[in-house]
């Protein structure tokens, strides 16, 4: 589990974006899809891909391990 507080430059930013920059080597399309998933959360609650994130807010990621 990977969890943040989000901070003023990244205030407004779309959710996948900010997954995408949170995890060195995700792709975009990795966090789209984890969002879609309900695997993110923000201030524990799954959210749309394109919501606008506010300074404040707590993202915690559920990435499951990669496959052997």
């Amino acid at each position: 589990m990977i969890a943040f507080e989000i901070e003023a430059a990244q205030a407004g930013q779309r959710l996948d974006r900010v997954v995408h920059d949170a995890v060195p080597g995700m792709s975009r399309a990795e966090a789209q899809r984890l969002v879609d998933e309900g695997r993110v959360t923000v201030d524990g609650e799954p959210r749309a891909r394109s919501m606008r994130v506010q300074r404040g807010q707590r993202v915690a990621i559920d990435r499951p391990a990669p496959q052997p």
